[in-house]
């Protein structure tokens, strides 16, 4: 039924005095229920009728706004239809622009996602990927070096722990003097009040002498490091130097490079040739290795003293050592001919280290052949001769 049947039928059972002429009927319900703004009109067939074309005028003018909104998306459809079709830059720079860098030269293309399209998107995840989220692997392209720790950071770490060592050695001490204590104000008798003084007093003693002894006599052992909050020790360090490390960058660094039962001496040649001789027996075997040495040394410091200055397949790297440098001098005396130096065959004779390495740090002592220094009068005489 239309809403102009519908208010022809409700006026004309008004108007033939229907019973149920009080608007009881289920049709007048469902009118007067739409149409609680319009109460205030009579209820005759020239308000059903004004009624009818508001709603009307309404319904057109929400077509007429959602027709206005379609050819506006249209509009803009066949906008960005031609702008895909007429971009003629390079992936480069269509990244760089999006990513806010006008730089022609920018690196953010270049970074990840390494596989990606003109837009910057990259390709939907893999089975693989989703098994490594779903296994909580790490993403090792999202993996940051960490930055080497100053020697101030190391300094601040180590009165840190030294003073939470302290506190564990002397927490005991303190609980027993205050127990002590207790004990002499509830004890009547004189002789154990007595007693109880004594033993506080050489409490106190004790306190005085953990207070005064240094970290390498109060720090736990390495291997019970893990008795040190390394938490707390870390917010420490970012409320009181604004040091951001976390809690096992500082056990790490504690327990393998800074614990005082490391030793950070110079390796002397003693150790050198002992190591040599526990690689040929042992092979690889790091953690023997150091245990068998007997210096205090951890598994990466052997392997690195090895790897970087005893091991003659490996290309070192710095300035050559005494020993090396000594040896250089002596083979190119034996090898050169007159100003002529083999240096092919002077580096057959020095194990790891490149010819390049060689020759450099020769043409460095020779001073025959670079001449004395630049003086003053030298120096202006280029520096005019380049500008002019």
């Amino acid at each position: 039924m239309s809403s102009t049947q519908l208010t022809v039928s409700i006026y004309e059972k008004n108007e033939l005095g229907d019973e149920n002429d009080s608007c009881e009927s289920d049709e007048c319900d469902e009118f007067a229920d739409g149409c609680d703004m319009f109460t205030f009109l009579p209820l005759n067939i020239y308000s059903c009728i004004l009624l009818n074309q508001t709603y009307q005028q309404n319904i057109l003018d929400c077509i007429y706004f959602i027709e206005t909104k379609l050819e506006a998306n249209r509009r803009m459809q066949i906008e960005l239809r031609n702008d895909a079709q007429s971009t003629t830059t390079t992936i480069s720079t269509t990244l760089s622009t999006k990513a806010g860098c006008k730089h022609p030269n920018s690196i953010i293309p270049f970074l990840a996602p390494y596989f990606k399209d003109v837009k910057g998107l990259h390709p939907p995840q893999n089975h693989d990927v989703k098994m490594k989220r779903f296994n909580g692997e790490i993403n090792q392209a999202m993996i940051s070096a960490n930055k080497p720790w100053t020697e101030e950071e190391k300094s601040q770490l180590k009165i840190l722990v030294e003073q939470q060592s302290k506190r564990l050695l002397l927490d005991p001490l303190c609980r027993s003097k205050e127990i002590k204590a207790i004990a002499i104000r509830n004890e009547p008798n004189v002789k154990k009040k007595k007693q109880y003084e004594e033993e506080i007093e050489i409490l106190n003693l004790e306190i005085d002498r953990m207070n005064n002894n240094k970290l390498e006599e109060v720090a736990p052992p390495r291997e019970a490091s893990d008795r040190i909050d390394w938490l707390s020790i870390s917010v420490l360090l970012q409320q009181s130097k604004q040091i951001s490390r976390s809690y096992l960058a500082c056990e790490l660094i504690w327990t393998n490079y800074l614990h005082p039962d490391i030793n950070q001496k110079a390796w002397t040649e003693k150790e050198d040739d002992k190591l040599k001789q526990l690689i040929s027996e042992s092979g690889t075997n790091w953690e023997q290795i150091a245990e068998n040495l007997g210096t205090n040394r951890l598994a990466w410091q052997c392997f690195c003293r090895y790897q970087s200055e005893l091991n003659d397949k490996m290309k070192r790297m710095g300035p050559l050592s005494k020993a090396e440098a000594k040896k250089v001098e002596e083979i190119v005396s034996q090898l050169r001919i007159g100003n002529f130096i083999p240096w092919q065959q002077v580096n057959y004779f020095i194990d790891g280290r490149k010819s390049s390495q060689i020759k450099h740090y020769w043409n460095k002592i020779n001073l025959l052949k670079r001449g004395e220094s630049w003086n003053e009068l030298e120096d202006k005489v280029l520096t005019a001769a380049v500008t002019k």
